[in-house]
C-alpha cells in the first residue's frame, strides 16, 4: 500500500460542488473566507498531469516508498510536516487558510446538542462535566 499526496490540483472539481441546503449563519464569514482561499489556491494549482505522473511512478516503481508527493506545494507541506513541531505546523495551516489563531468556542448549535444529550458546555478554564438524565 502507498499514498499519493497532491496539494491543490486544477481539475474543475470545485465548480460542480453544491452549496449547502441550509447554511448556518454562524459560519457565513468563515465560509466566504474558505471560498476565497480555495479560489486563490486553485489559480496556482498544479496541472492534473503532475499528479498523474506521480501515480504512474508509484504504480510502476519496483521498490515503492510509502508516500509520494505530487507538486511543489505538496512537497513543501510534507517537509514542514516532517520537521516542524505539530503546534507550528498547525499554526501555519491555520494561517494559510485564514483561520483564527485559536479555535473559537463551539457554536450555539453544538451547545444545543450537548444540552439535548444531557451534558453541559464547559466554562472557560473549567473541565467538562456531564449530567445523567433522571428517569
Amino acid at each position: 500500500m502507498l499514498l499519493v499526496e497532491p496539494a491543490y490540483t486544477s481539475t474543475g472539481f470545485e465548480a460542480s460542488s453544491l452549496p449547502p441546503d441550509s447554511p448556518l449563519p454562524v459560519y457565513a464569514v468563515q465560509r466566504e473566507i474558505a471560498r476565497e482561499v480555495l479560489a486563490a489556491a486553485l489559480r496556482d494549482a498544479d496541472d492534473p498531469s503532475v499528479v498523474a505522473k506521480i501515480v504512474v511512478k508509484a504504480a510502476t516503481d519496483t521498490q515503492p516508498t510509502l508516500r509520494y508527493t505530487a507538486g511543489s506545494m505538496a512537497k513543501r507541506v510534507s517537509i514542514l510536516r516532517r520537521f516542524a513541531p505539530a503546534r507550528i505546523f498547525d499554526r501555519q495551516i491555520r494561517k494559510l487558510n485564514q483561520l483564527t489563531a485559536h479555535p473559537a468556542e463551539p457554536p450555539v448549535a453544538s451547545q444545543t446538542l450537548m444540552a439535548r444529550r444531557g451534558g453541559t458546555e464547559p466554562s472557560a478554564g473549567k473541565s467538562r462535566s456531564t449530567t445523567t438524565p433522571k428517569g
